[in-house]
């Protein structure tokens, strides 16, 4: 399977009407790239007379950042915000407990950049819970909770891996042992397709269904973005694979040839005040404002004309698609996965030289200083990215599933009977 419309061997669109299908995910509840696409296709498989649940490790929030269709099942492992101990526990004996079950975990891959969240405790609920499924599809979307299922989740269970970072970003203990339990997945699902052929190189033949399925692109704003507004606009973690100190520098270029413009930053993490500190340093307060993150993020594009990606690598980043919805011209780095998977350079978008804070800067004013070009790339934006519908996206996963499950030889119906 080397083209990125690839499909499993005998795919078919029926519907498989009950087919019970479980979503491992480290937060339902949280930002981000992967929770939005995640939740977006098991939206879509609801729809669709899917058995859906999410299986949440850990929640932070008591309502979800993104929608969740209600007929979907929401299982939450470890619920860190509503938890009260009873008066009549025995506090010494707790806290006894408690240091046990809050040592570092021993399942989940020590590699894993949220590591020092998991514990025991979480490990004791991962296995209580997926001891007692026998059945049924789960997709797990991080490369420990793959590892996880391929080590801890029984044979009969349709297993499907999700990569969501680039596999070049991995350690080498963890790329290892992907070598080594990688291949007792059922399906191992890339968002890009050089990705794709990085794992075809690392795991030779297994699992036997490897392939490309990108990120669905969430439901457009009949509002899109204007080309006369003077404001360049990022969002992401505050951290240094988003490239946004890269980006304060590059707009302090451009600033004084460009004195109305101004730079729009949503976010948090904990960059915040080294890149504050850039912004005084280069004289840039009130014209480069990190904002606060934004569960709307869609109207603040369009209250922008230019989004800027100087991420140092990415996955297959979904903000881009977002920017892109709403009618924006992308100027990006060009990491070697996922802005070239979405961009098409000079048609809908403009991609730079890795890092290359200069070639940023350039690409930058040339748009600032002609709107026309801004209207046509973002209009052809808008156009482009219906590739990636999710009623595009989402039949893939649906002749991946129905093709998985007859590859087992076990019949919709039993799997949505077991396991709820």
């Amino acid at each position: 399977m080397g083209h990125e419309d690839a499909r499993p061997p005998g795919a078919s669109s029926a519907s498989c009407r009950n087919l019970k299908v479980r979503y491992l995910i480290f937060d339902a509840f949280g930002f981000g790239g992967t929770v939005r696409a995640v939740l977006s296709v098991a939206n879509y498989l609801a729809g669709r007379n899917y058995d859906v649940e999410i299986i949440s490790i850990m929640r932070w929030r008591e309502k979800p950042v993104f929608s969740i269709d209600p007929r979907i099942t929401i299982r939450v492992l470890n619920d860190t915000g509503n938890w009260k101990p009873r008066r009549w526990l025995n506090w010494r004996l707790l806290a006894t407990a408690g240091a046990r079950l809050l040592t570092r975990s021993s399942l989940i891959h020590p590699d894993d950049e949220a590591y020092g969240l998991f514990s025991r405790l979480t490990d004791a609920r991962l296995l209580r819970y997926f001891k007692r499924i026998a059945s049924g599809v789960l997709i797990t979307t991080r490369a420990s909770l793959n590892l996880f299922a391929a080590r801890h989740v029984a044979p009969s269970v349709i297993k499907v891996g999700q990569e969501h970072l680039p596999s070049q970003r991995y350690t080498q203990r963890l790329r290892r042992d992907i070598r080594d339990k990688y291949p007792q997945l059922d399906a191992l699902v890339t968002l890009t397709e050089s990705d794709r052929n990085e794992y075809a190189k690392m795991l030779g033949d297994a699992p036997a269904c490897l392939l490309t399925v990108p990120n669905p692109v969430p439901q457009m704003l009949p509002r899109q973005a204007t080309p006369d507004q003077k404001v360049l606009v990022a969002a992401g973690r505050f951290v240094p694979q988003k490239g946004f100190d890269l980006l304060i520098e590059a707009f302090a270029r451009v600033a004084v040839r460009r004195p109305d413009w101004t730079l729009k930053i949503f976010g948090n993490g904990p960059d915040r005040e080294k890149l504050q500190q850039m912004i005084e340093d280069r004289g840039l307060r009130g014209r480069a404002l990190l904002m606060e993150a934004s569960t709307t993020i869609e109207e603040e594009f369009a209250q922008a004309s230019v989004y800027v990606l100087s991420s140092r690598f990415e996955g297959f980043p979904m903000v881009v698609l977002e920017a892109m919805g709403c009618g924006l011209p992308v100027v990006g780095f060009d990491c070697p996965t996922g802005p070239r998977d979405i961009i098409r350079h000079g048609e809908d978008g403009l991609l730079v030289e890795r890092e290359n804070v200069a070639a940023l800067a350039e690409s930058l004013l040339g748009l600032m200083e002609d709107p026309e070009k801004r209207k046509r790339l973002g209009a052809r934006a808008r156009a482009s990215v219906q590739r990636f519908a999710i009623e595009v996206i989402g039949p893939r996963w649906v002749e991946l599933i129905e093709a998985l499950s007859r590859s087992k030889g076990v019949a919709a119906s039993q799997h949505g009977a077991a396991g709820k």
